[in-house]
């Protein structure tokens, strides 16, 4: 699960069918060349594969504040593609979003326009084909799906922050669980590789929690 201003970033060649990231680390699905022992004068031939992805999702609680970061961040990673939640922009900081658009990248937000803070964002190498960006927010929590293809490469990516329950945002947990359950109902036959990624404000390494507990349950 991740928490307010902290990354995860990964390199792997995406499998499967649903690819559900609570804590990625590096994990490498694919399986080594094999190599051919004959002596003859058969010419060994490596497979050709695609070069995977690089991802990261970040939580960045103002980005106005903390653009430099993002930067440098973007810089040294060369991640492919950078999830971003919490971005509390509005639809006019147009100067914000020209300033994060690292050389190379360009970048796709919904702001929350109803009061401060949320928003996702999506930053992304030129070289990338995005398109099916849709924003599926809902009470609950801000979403927003996006297709991306890379070569012979197609995954949906879906981008999830769930606001915690305040008295700006009195929703409940419950509410949250219902909501998300019938979301992924919806998505889960995806005909691309689906990955959702997000920051759902759920301590799932407390075992003594009882929300966090339904909701890993409902990803059983």
């Amino acid at each position: 699960m991740y928490y307010s201003n902290t990354s995860a970033t990964f390199r792997n060649t995406l499998e499967g069918d649903l690819v559900f990231k609570l804590n990625p680390g590096p994990v490498n699905h694919g399986k080594q060349p094999s190599i051919n022992l004959d002596n003859s004068n058969n010419k060994t031939k490596t497979p050709r594969r695609q070069a995977p992805l690089a991802f990261s999702l970040l939580n960045v609680r103002y980005l106005r504040s903390n653009s430099a970061d993002l930067l440098e961040f973007v810089f040294l990673s060369k991640a492919d593609l950078i999830a971003i939640t919490e971005t509390w922009l509005q639809p006019d900081d147009v100067a914000v979003r020209l300033e994060v658009t690292h050389i190379g990248y360009k970048i796709i937000d919904f702001p929350r326009t109803d009061r401060r803070g949320g928003g996702l964002a999506l930053l992304h190498k030129t070289g990338l084909v995005i398109d099916g960006v849709v924003n599926n927010t809902k009470s609950s929590f801000e979403c927003f799906e996006a297709i991306i293809r890379s070569g012979k490469f197609t995954m949906k990516l879906v981008t999830l922050y769930r606001l915690p329950f305040s008295d700006k945002h009195p929703v409940t947990t419950s509410t949250f669980l219902t909501e998300f359950s019938s979301y992924l109902e919806e998505i889960i036959l995806s005909r691309e590789l689906l990955m959702i990624v997000g920051d759902f404000n759920l301590h799932v390494d407390d075992r003594d929690n009882h929300d966090a507990a339904l909701f890993l349950d409902l990803l059983e």
